[in-house]
């Protein structure tokens, strides 16, 4: 992939190191290691199963981690519960209507800001500002279930990144986008890098050459 950001030259702003986690009893990640630099959207590569999933949800708190340690930004991530790591993370899954539950498009991006304790015209203006990096900003009133699912995905990115996490993780964003859909997820990609930095979990690896600055393969 080709670069299109520097290297901070600093410490990674995700440090995954020796981590160790599963589900009941087994584990799917074992001593995994890894890092993205500030400024930086890598692509997260691998077959099904493989484990890409389960590191997302490790390092936002929702699959036990049993060793290892996740640091974002310098935060060591590992004593922190989920609702404290969502200041320093925002993940989008990849059945994305799951996590949409606001009246409008504008309260549903909102909310995180406003979870976070930004006050509310400030939470607004975030939301409104997230919205029109995915070209959404048209439909802010607009009841979330009456977007296209391809909308609804691009709503849940802006959503997550309305709370300005360091780092931001997208779950196989570009399934069932068209062409303007991925040009709205390259636009969310660019304005993280500016922010911190992102992963993106994906098979899709034309999008992932032309739109990320490095692949880590996992599994």
């Amino acid at each position: 992939p080709r670069a299109r950001a520097a290297d901070s030259g600093g410490e990674p702003l995700l440090d995954v190191v020796g981590v160790t986690a599963g589900y009941r009893g087994r584990d799917v990640l074992t001593n995994l290691s890894l890092g993205i630099p500030r400024g930086h959207a890598m692509a997260w590569l691998g077959r099904n199963g493989a484990g890409k999933s389960t590191l997302a949800k490790t390092i936002i708190g929702l699959v036990r981690q049993h060793a290892g340690s996740i640091r974002v930004a310098g935060t060591l991530l590992d004593p922190l519960p989920v609702e404290q790591r969502a200041r320093h993370v925002g993940l989008v899954f990849q059945d994305p209507s799951r996590q949409l539950f606001g009246r409008t498009v504008l309260d549903e991006a909102a909310f995180g800001p406003r979870a976070l304790g930004m006050r509310g015209a400030d939470a607004r203006a975030s939301a409104r500002a997230s919205l029109a990096i995915v070209g959404l900003e048209s439909a802010a009133d607009w009841h979330p279930g009456d977007l296209a699912p391809q909308s609804q995905r691009l709503l849940a990115i802006a959503a997550a990144m309305a709370g300005h996490p360091a780092l931001l993780i997208l779950d196989e964003p570009t399934a069932g986008q068209d062409a303007a859909g991925r040009r709205a997820i390259a636009r969310a990609l660019d304005a993280q890098r500016t922010r911190g930095a992102a992963a993106v979990i994906t098979h899709d690896l034309a999008f992932a050459e032309t739109e990320c600055d490095g692949s880590v393969i996992i599994g």
